[in-house]
């Protein structure tokens, strides 16, 4: 089976209207669609490009159900009308118990919701911002690949991909939105939890300057090494750090499966080390409790 990929690597700007917010998504996914793709990812905080105002706790309260409904029914519709899974990227939004969360959705063909992700682990900023941290990893089976998303500081824990990927996931998607970095720095995230784990990664990139911070970063399509050329793991990259552009490429699932079974890196894991060590590393850290029979049930081979 082969799956036209894009990423998009979008500008940071305010679409205050919810008109406006819905062409300029409306634009990207069309020119996504155009060029064959059946699968769209966006990059972190696209749903945010709807606020009125910089992102902090009063804003996202006052702005949540104008906010949610907008990014809802912009990229429900964009699915349908273009019959495609779209990753919208995510947004900031409290729940009904008032806690905010970082999340992604998942859209259908039918422009029906798939799923949706928060957050797991929180890093400095988004504790002093007050969110809350998810306590659940979903994988969504769908035909254009099992998804799992990795978001935000989830990428820097390589154990998240690797529960996404014992629970099945073959496509790791993981929407962005960082300030410059290395070179060192970008090999240590969606890159290495691809080589890792033997799946694609679609890693969409923020770019731009919008509250204060300049947004860079070059959105990829990753695969295993023994899949592209020169093994460099990439498969497509943007050409700028900090320009618009949609990044496309063909994940080859039977090619995929080609090189697990080449190498099955799962074979060789030790399961019984996961079960002893991760139910301790996530008890009282205050980002998720995880059962000793939680982990057990993942995949034990």
């Amino acid at each position: 089976m082969i799956v036209r990929a894009a990423v998009v690597q979008l500008r940071a700007e305010p679409l205050l209207e919810a008109g406006r917010f819905y062409r300029k998504m409306r634009a990207v996914v069309r020119q996504a669609a155009r060029a064959g793709a059946q699968l769209i990812a966006l990059p972190a905080y696209t749903g945010l490009l709807a606020l009125p105002d910089e992102p902090t706790d009063e804003s996202l309260r006052r702005a949540a159900p104008k906010l949610r409904a907008t990014y809802l029914a912009t990229f429900s519709r964009l699915a349908a009308e273009f019959r495609v899974h779209i990753a919208a990227g995510t947004l900031l939004l409290p729940d009904e118990q008032g806690r905010i969360y970082h999340t992604a959705h998942l859209f259908g063909p039918g422009g029906e919701l798939v799923g949706r992700q928060h957050q797991t682990h929180l890093g400095p900023k988004e504790r002093a911002w007050g969110l809350a941290a998810g306590d659940e990893l979903p994988v969504f089976p769908t035909p254009v690949g099992c998804i799992g998303f990795v978001l935000g500081e989830d990428v820097r824990y390589p154990e998240v991909s690797r529960i996404l990927a014992l629970q099945g996931a073959n496509v790791l998607v993981h929407p962005a939105a960082t300030p410059v970095e290395s070179q060192a720095a970008w090999l240590a995230r969606l890159w290495r939890e691809v080589q890792a784990n033997q799946v694609f990664g679609l890693e969409a990139a923020l770019v731009g300057d919008l509250w204060g911070t300049a947004w860079r970063g070059r959105s990829t399509i990753h695969a295993p090494l023994e899949m592209t050329m020169g093994n460099t793991g990439i498969l497509a990259q943007a050409r700028s750090s900090d320009s618009e552009e949609i990044v496309l490429a063909d994940l080859d699932f039977t090619r995929l499966q080609q090189v697990v079974d080449d190498y099955h890196i799962f074979g060789q894991l030790n399961y019984r080390l996961y079960v002893q060590e991760f139910p301790g590393a996530y008890r009282g850290v205050g980002n998720q409790e995880i059962s000793d029979q939680e982990i057990i049930s993942v995949n034990l081979g």
